[in-house]
């Protein structure tokens, strides 16, 4: 059965209103979307209200879905198994389990609009704003990619979620596991997607501590 991180999304979601030993990496999940970053948005939105889930999975950076995987328990091995054969499916998991929890994102009742632009590293991420008619903005992260945007879930929802993935990645950090190898690879060539988020000037010193924390493990050369 799939990993399903459904529990991963609702907690994003409350704070913001076969096996594999092989050594090699397996291809980077990314699909995107040709449109506009705030396209890119509203579709997603779109895509969450209607229950179309894998259509919110095509728009957004699987691999950073699987690897968020970690946060509920999944092993090196069901995380590599979540970059390729389940790679779609828990895209969908994640959304459908987001969608449970945020109510008031209704395409029809918000206002999508692209805010500041930053380059990170090699990186171009793009803020996306959703103002719905009652409550807080939320802010989307859209990176691009060779020839799309995806929504990027590090930069998106880093902050919620760096302190739950400590522990996981420093288990990652010391295994020998040639699958967790492959996990630590995919950690590291999120970094500048984690420095963005932890760029936001309004996060809580204690989300931002976490950021730092998770980005110093991320980084940190083997050995």
């Amino acid at each position: 059965m799939p990993f399903q991180p459904r529990l991963v999304a609702c907690a994003v979601a409350l704070v913001l209103v076969g096996c594999t030993g092989a050594e090699e990496s397996p291809d980077t999940t990314i699909m995107g979307s040709d449109s506009a970053p705030a396209q890119v948005v509203s579709d997603l939105l779109s895509a969450i209200e209607e229950g179309r889930f894998e259509d919110a999975a095509d728009v957004t950076d699987l691999d950073q879905a699987a690897l968020l995987t970690l946060v509920e328990g999944a092993n090196a091995t069901e995380v590599v198994a979540a970059l390729t054969d389940e790679a779609v499916q828990t895209g969908s998991n994640f959304w459908s389990g987001f969608a449970q929890t945020v109510d008031g994102f209704a395409p029809g009742s918000v206002t999508v609009s692209e805010g500041e632009s930053v380059t990170q590293g090699h990186s171009h991420f793009v803020m996306v704003s959703v103002l719905p008619e009652q409550g807080d903005p939320r802010v989307f992260v859209v990176r691009r990619t060779d020839d799309a945007w995806v929504i990027d879930l590090f930069a998106t929802f880093g902050s919620t979620l760096s302190e739950r993935l400590l522990a996981p990645v420093e288990t990652v950090l010391a295994s020998a596991n040639p699958d967790a190898a492959v996990v630590r690879t995919r950690l590291g060539q999120s970094a500048d997607s984690l420095l963005v988020a932890a760029a936001d000037p309004n996060l809580p010193s204690s989300a931002h501590q976490s950021l730092l924390a998770l980005i110093e493990r991320v980084t940190r050369t083997p050995g």
